[in-house]
């Protein structure tokens, strides 16, 4: 496992196999969200409702665009 520290933030490799330190990770994360802690909107370019699923899963693979991240809302 390889750990960067960049401005205060701990990055977890991608390929973290470790269950428990993945699901902790993503709380610690969503909390800094949740919070208005960690600034989302610059990340997020795409956002996508459940009926759009698979124009979502097609935009992760062909990265129109100005594509970053995208969003699927489960209330819309």
């Amino acid at each position: 496992m390889e750990l960067w520290n960049w401005k205060a933030i701990t990055v977890i490799n991608a390929h973290e196999r470790r269950d428990h330190v993945l699901i902790r990770q993503m709380e610690a994360g969503l909390k800094l969200i949740a919070g208005g802690k960690l600034n989302m909107r610059d990340l997020v370019t795409h956002v996508y409702g459940l009926d759009e699923v698979d124009q979502a899963f097609e935009a992760i693979r062909t990265k129109p665009e100005g594509f970053i991240k995208s969003v699927v809302k489960m209330d819309e």
